[in-house]
């Protein structure tokens, strides 16, 4: 999708790593972008290690694409486990939840994943 055009041209385009589209109203649900980054989420800092600069991509994914929710997948580690989950409020219009992602077991992850996006 593009993000802006030039005369009628797209000039730059969003693409998220994942678009989770409802099939009904065929809107997209939920944009999700997977980070090979480490945060801390037992840290006493509100920002646990998250770049605002991907916090900046997935609020124009989330406008971008009309959603009410958007997420970043981190791998699992010690400091960021199944168990964890953030949850920050974007200009009070959209969610951004950070999910850890266990790549030893991925089935389990994704199906966690879903759980927790489709509470949101």
């Amino acid at each position: 999708k593009p993000l802006a055009n030039i005369d009628g041209r797209a000039a730059f385009m969003m693409k998220p790593d994942i678009s989770l589209w409802e099939r009904k109203h065929g809107d997209v649900a939920f944009i999700l972008d997977a980070k090979w980054k480490h945060i801390n989420a037992v840290a006493d800092h509100p920002k646990h290690g998250i770049d605002q600069d991907d916090l900046y991509q997935l609020y124009a994914y989330g406008k971008g694409y009309g959603c009410d929710a958007v997420a970043l997948i981190y791998p699992r580690s010690q400091t960021f486990t199944n168990k964890d989950k953030l949850r920050y409020q974007i200009l009070d219009d959209l969610t951004l939840i950070c999910l850890p992602f266990d790549v030893e077991h991925p089935k389990e992850s994704v199906q966690r994943s879903m759980e927790v996006l489709t509470s949101a």
